[in-house]
């Protein structure tokens, strides 16, 4: 049986064309399908990359109202928004990134005393806290508006000086909800990549930007997630960025884009640009499908590299640290291992794992495993260190991977 006939066919919604140049996605390359567990079912997604523009995206996934609603705080669940943080603190997640974001923002608009300020996927909060603080040192002031539909907004309502909108960026805002005049820059961190239509997204930024305002985006980097086991597109993430076709699709939008950077602590990629009359059509350069196409051939041979150390492990004495994606690429692999190994998760939320229970980290006895596999990328360094602490020993310890990306330098 396919993997897309075990799903819901009713809640499937498939993209006609690619979103960043719309080109005809019934010619996009089918990489990969896969789900993610959410809402006690399962939600389905595919990879596809298109062959005019290198967009790694997902024609088609499995759609749930509830996700991007004040009903879901995703943030929460990562451990990324803790209640009461000041901002600044060595505790913010990936400060080094915020802080490097806050003085891009700040050297952006240093023209402007008072600036007007809109935030799109503020999460929350936190980011435009930081810029608030710095601006207050420098004697400027900041009149802001902050736009996040989920649950990660509330935070948003307790900071002084702005109007936090709970609702989709592309729903249409209330009268007296912004500024007439237009603002005089626009932020999306880690958003854009959550939309199916981003093209759609940056024209409403276009039109809501004063003249020469600027426009401050930062999305995942398709290139670099490329060394890992699970797929190169997560189920949150609908599309995958590279340099090439992010400031492509922006200059086809109008934007003189004028500084682009890469992240070299954390795979994101970075573009300033301003609202101008910049000329329309030009061509995309084929590196952005070039580097695309060679990021998943990459992903493919480092996925079967470590699936081939894996092959002779015995899954009766061994536990799975982590019940997400990266699991559920392993459960693929080797089916054998389903409902024989042990799955344990730091996360209190996560009660069952592909219809198998899910262990509490505070209740696992070591000594009952001869492998403890760290099905993590991100955080795999930290859960080592974690584990060793509670008494696993390090010579129980599986790592899959040799290179992983780092929040901080």
């Amino acid at each position: 049986m396919r993997l897309l006939d075990q799903f819901d066919q009713s809640t499937l919604k498939t993209l006609d064309a690619c979103p960043v140049c719309k080109h005809d996605a019934n010619l996009c390359d089918h990489v990969a399908e896969d789900f993610i567990e959410l809402f006690g079912k399962r939600l389905y997604y595919t990879v596809d990359l298109c062959p005019k523009c290198g967009m790694i995206y997902s024609r088609t996934r499995s759609q749930d109202d509830r996700l991007y609603t004040a009903t879901v705080d995703m943030e929460k669940e990562h451990g990324h928004q803790r209640v009461g943080l000041s901002p600044l603190s060595d505790d913010v997640w990936n400060l080094q990134t915020k802080t490097q974001q806050v003085a891009e923002i700040v050297s952006a608009t240093s023209r402007i005393n008072a600036l007007k300020y809109i935030e799109i996927g503020a999460s929350d909060g936190m980011l435009y806290r930081m810029v608030q603080q710095r601006l207050k040192e420098h004697g400027r002031s900041l009149k802001a508006t902050l736009v996040e539909s989920t649950g990660a907004a509330e935070p948003c309502s307790e900071i002084e000086g702005c109007t936090v909108i709970s609702q989709s960026f592309l729903e249409p805002f209330e009268a007296g909800e912004v500024d007439e005049g237009g603002f005089d820059i626009a932020v999306l961190s880690h958003c854009l990549e959550h939309f199916d239509n981003p093209r759609d997204v940056l024209a409403k930024a276009y039109d809501m930007l004063a003249p020469g305002g600027v426009l401050y985006v930062e999305v995942p980097d398709g290139l670099r997630y490329d060394r890992c086991i699970s797929t190169p597109l997560g189920y949150y993430h609908v599309t995958n960025f590279n340099l090439h076709n992010l400031s492509w699709m922006i200059r086809d939008l109008g934007f003189t884009c004028y500084d682009e950077a890469d992240r070299p602590h954390y795979p994101g990629i970075r573009v300033l640009a301003t609202k101008g009359s910049a000329g329309k059509g030009r061509d995309i350069s084929p590196k952005a499908f070039s580097l695309s196409q060679g990021a998943l051939a990459f992903w493919r041979k480092v996925r079967a590299d470590i699936f081939a150390d894996l092959d002779d492990l015995k899954p009766e004495r061994m536990l799975v640290y982590g019940a997400g994606v990266h699991s559920i690429a392993l459960f693929h692999q080797f089916p054998k291992w389903l409902g024989v190994c042990d799955v344990a998760d730091s996360n209190p939320r996560l009660k069952t794992f592909m219809g198998h229970d899910v262990l509490a980290p505070d209740t696992l006895d070591f000594a009952a495993y001869d492998h403890v596999v760290i099905s993590s990328y991100a955080y795999q360094n930290v859960i080592s260190k974690q584990l060793m602490d509670a008494g696993c020993g390090q010579g129980q310890l599986v790592k899959l991977y040799d290179e992983i990306f780092t929040y901080v330098a």
